[in-house]
């Protein structure tokens, strides 16, 4: 026996150093002939004192291998002449380590490229933050931040200036990590001067409570920062714009941005009715709750977000002023942004909307001619100081007013799939808004006296009101409804008010568990109370002095959340892990202060996250993820009330809607290769919800719907994205193609019978960008796009359809101060059986413009919109049962003759 054990213990002495060690692969290629590189020398080296570890050299396919590698940090060393060497750092574990594809890049080339043409890398990946280089991009003097975004790899701008990037819509442009006039990226991007950009970086910006703790909260924006040239943080520049045309036609507008050390003021102010300067429409979700955490009831009266969105001629008055500053070694800082806007609307609306039946399908056909106005006032500012190394306080206020008035008159007609007429009618709808809001959030941090621990304290307040006054006249008509007379009036007048007051409090406990692992529990209470008074009149002898039981209502509505959870967090240089939970305990209360009935509710909602993200080597890094949502019912929904306001669609809440879970799974795999530029960035993600909240239409014989809400919905939702792209060396040119895809289902109910609703897209994009500084611009673009959407209840009439775009651009330099710019965009939409209307346009855009001075701050220029006057409004989209498209009214052809001002005082050699 005692042999026996001996022998044993012998073979694991001999083998251990086996089992321990473990191989380094890879293989070298020349990146400029993409032709592997053999007889290449590889060296492996300690990591900690270079000393040499093995060495050998490539086969015939550039491939290498070192075999029995003990694991530790090494370095990878490719040394080939007339190439540049190659060094990387691995660390090898008990795995097998592959490096990878080893590029080489010819010394001749790196000098010519680096030295003489003085390029940089274009691009960096770091972690999750992808980092744009300004300077690697060929720009004309005088180019917006808009202009450089088209440039970058990975990111468009569309002719609304609304900017996606890897796929996501961008939601926040930063200016040196802060907030620039709020949340309105048009302003920064459209009012910024390029050649004041040292660094373009995006990433997915957490919230300010995951900011400050490091602990990942679910909560992100896809966000876009310009880091300034330091140059451009010592002085002032700024650009002034003014233009005007024949038949009333003008675009007005100026910035200026003045930095005194770390203080910056800046202020701004646009006048125009062209439809492309003014307040955006994501500006006014930083002074609101979300729809998803409000607890306060729309009116059914503020039909209106108070912003432009294509659709009209408007009007847009608007200025700001920004001021932020840091002091005390950069420990405290301030920030202050203030704007006011004034906005004016006047149009028309052709709505015609396709809706699947058990047994039939309705196309209903609305004509709405609309006068709308708005003036606003925003203020949101913060505050944030480290009173030493251990505590640190950060208080941020928002607050906002708004005065909408509207005015809306409809005709409608609703015919079935046998083209009888159901109902015809007129409905006008005059109302007036006023609208406010004041959001405070203290978080206060300490750190312990245990390295990396901590403890953050959270309090947030949200008050949000609404007061909301109209008249409502609607005349319908029922031609096939026998039992009674056809016409039917509705004359009311409503007064709505609203009030939202939302307090909470969350605790974060943060603990280190290893050198590269910490965990986390919180704690918080959230507190929401509202009110909702409606009143509504029938006429009477002296006016509206008749009250509608019906319709007017009293509510109260009270909910309290108890929400605890726990993370850990693991981080390494090249691994990053989170996972854990958060479970939280709901109380719901609504009171009919009519009536006195009480309607409660207790759920339980758990929130599960899980994300790991791995750098597989300098520039490629791959993630995947997953979070579970659970989604609360919206008030509207909740509320066992009626909302007339359109006697052809009457909405009614469910007082027994529950909560639903979604679960969302994703992949992220982003790579680049500064040799030749290339670029693959991708995003897949799946979602699925069950017993989902979805419409519930019960459609009556004269085609009038009335709708609630029910947990009967599932649904399903697969989205992909896929960005490649690569610098065309022997031409100087970038090109690239992007792929998306979204293929979703949901369930609904059509007069009680599940309907589900398919609706699928798939999109390719081409594009192609030259640039010769001083000379030509040269941009062309090609979108295609693949559209199919059916129903269950009527699967032999899908609405299918292909949508495409094409879109060049180019910018000629002659005569040394003059350009000529021309860009077109030829959208050809595909009709259906339905939509019948030819849709097809070409709309052309063109400039011509001189110098007015050597250095180009001075310039005029003569321009033209939609030269051939074919610009139509025009929207197609799904919702619930309903395939609807849009033409609308909007700004077309018009002419500008306009002189621009660039102005800057830097610290530079030549001062403007």
């Amino acid at each position: 026996m005692k042999n026996y054990t001996l022998l044993v213990l012998l073979c694991l002495f001999f083998c251990m150093p086996a089992i321990a060690q473990t191989a380094v692969t890879g293989q070298v290629k020349d990146t400029a002939l993409q032709v592997p590189m053999p007889r290449t020398a590889v060296m492996l080296l300690q990591a900690k004192d270079s000393m040499l570890v093995a060495h050998t050299r490539t086969a015939d396919d550039g491939s290498f291998a070192f075999r029995d590698v003990q694991p530790g940090h090494y370095i990878v060393l490719v040394s080939r002449m007339p190439y540049a060497d190659f060094a990387e750092r691995i660390t090898v574990a008990a795995s097998p380590y592959t490096v990878g594809l080893v590029p080489l890049v010819s010394r001749t080339r790196l000098l010519r490229e680096v030295v003489i043409n003085k390029q940089q890398a274009a691009i960096k990946i770091k972690g999750d933050t992808t980092e744009y280089n300004a300077a690697a991009f060929e720009l004309q003097k005088g180019a917006s931040v808009e202009d450089l975004l088209k440039q970058l790899p990975g990111m468009q701008v569309d002719r609304n200036g609304v900017i996606i990037a890897q796929g996501e819509i961008v939601k926040k442009v930063l200016v040196e990590g802060e907030e620039f006039f709020g949340d309105d990226p048009l302003l920064v991007t459209r009012n910024l001067r390029a050649d004041m950009v040292d660094k373009v970086q995006l990433y997915d910006k957490k919230s300010d409570l995951a900011a400050a703790t490091g602990i990942n909260d679910g909560i992100k924006d896809k966000t876009i920062n310009l880091k300034l040239k330091e140059d451009a943080k010592r002085g002032s520049f700024g650009k002034v714009e003014i233009g005007g045309g024949p038949e009333g036609f003008f675009d007005n507008q100026a910035m200026v941005n003045i930095f005194r050390g770390k203080r910056r003021f800046a202020a701004y102010g646009t006048l125009s009715n062209t439809g492309k300067i003014g307040l955006g429409s994501q500006d006014n979700d930083k002074y609101q709750l979300s729809k998803d955490e409000s607890t306060m009831r729309d009116s059914e009266l503020d039909s209106w977000s108070g912003t432009y969105e294509g659709q009209g001629l408007p009007l847009s008055q608007s200025g700001g002023i920004h001021y932020a500053d840091k002091w005390n070694e950069d420990k405290s800082a301030v920030s202050l942004n203030y704007k006011l806007a004034g906005l004016h609307i006047d149009g028309a609306v052709n709505t015609i909307s396709q809706q699947s039946l058990p047994t039939d399908v309705l196309v209903t056909n609305i004509d709405q001619v609309f006068k709308q106005q708005v003036f606003k006032h925003k203020l949101h500012g913060n505050y944030e100081t480290r009173f030493d190394s251990a505590w640190s306080f950060r208080l941020v206020m928002a607050g906002a007013t708004q005065h909408k008035k509207m005015n809306n008159f409809f005709s409608s007609s609703t015919v079935n799939n046998a083209q009888e007429i159901l109902n015809s009618g007129t409905r006008r709808f005059d109302n007036t808004v006023n609208n406010g809001g004041f959001n405070t959030a203290i978080t206060l941090a300490r750190a312990l006296k245990l390295k990396g621990s901590s403890i953050t304290l959270q309090l947030d307040q949200q008050y949000n009101a609404s007061n909301a006054e109209g008249t409502i006249r609607a005349e319908n008509r029922f031609p096939n409804d026998i039992t009674k007379d056809s016409l039917q009036v509705l004359d009311q007048q409503r007064k709505d008010a609203m009030r939202d007051l939302g307090l909470e409090a969350k605790l974060i406990y943060v603990r280190p568990i290893s050198a590269r692992s910490v965990l986390s529990f919180n704690y918080g209470i959230n507190h929401h109370g509202s009110s909702s008074d409606i009143r509504a009149w029938a006429p009477g002898k002296q006016g509206y002095e008749n009250p509608d039981s019906l319709i007017s209502n009293s509510f109260k509505y009270n909910r309290t959340i108890n929400r605890a959870g726990v993370q850990m967090i693991y981080g390494s240089p090249k691994l990053h892990m989170n996972f854990g939970t958060d479970v939280a305990l709901t109380h719901l209360q609504q009171e009919n202060q009519y009536t006195g009935q009480r309607y409660p509710q207790n759920f339980v909602n758990w929130y599960p996250a899980a994300e790991i993200a791995y750098v597989i080597k300098l520039q490629q890094s791959v993630s995947v993820y997953f979070k579970g949502d659970n989604n609360m019912p919206g008030i509207e929904q909740l509320q066992p009330v009626v909302n007339n306001a359109d006697p052809l669609n009457v909405i009614y809440g469910n007082a027994d809607l529950h909560p639903y879970f979604t679960g969302t799974w994703g992949v992220r795999y982003n790579h680049f290769q500064p040799a030749g530029e290339k670029y693959f960035f991708s995003n897949f993600n799946f979602s699925r919800a069950k017993s989902q909240i979805t419409s519930s239409v019960v459609t009556d014989e004269d085609g009038r719907n009335f709708i609630t809400w029910s947990n009967d919905g599932n649904s399903k939702k697969f989205w992909a994205y896929i960005g490649t792209g690569k610098k065309i060396l022997k031409w100087d040119a970038h090109t690239g193609l992007n792929l998306n895809a979204s293929v979703q289902s949901l369930d609904q109910l059509s007069n009680k019978t599940i309907n589900t609703v398919t609706n699928n897209s798939y999109g390719a994009e081409y594009y192609f960008n030259k640039s010769i500084k001083q000379k030509l611009d040269l941009n062309l673009k090609f979108q295609a796009s693949y559209n199919t959407n059916k129903t269950s209840l009527q699967p032999e009439a899908p609405v299918n359809y292909w949508l495409y775009n094409i879109n060049p651009s180019t910018d000629i330099y002659f005569l040394k101060a003059w350009q000529l710019h021309a860009d077109a965009s030829w959208m050809i939409r595909q009709k259906t059986a339905v939509f019948t209307g030819d849709m097809d346009v070409l709309l052309v855009n063109a400039f011509i413009g001189r110098r007015l001075d050597k250095e180009g701050n001075w310039n005029i220029r003569a321009s033209v919109n939609d030269l051939l006057n074919q610009q139509r409004g025009f929207n197609r989209f799904v919702q619930g049962n309903f395939i609807t498209q849009q033409q609308y009214t909007t700004v077309q052809r018009y002419f500008l003759l306009s002189l621009l001002w660039n102005f800057s005082k830097l610290p530079t050699a030549n001062n403007q």
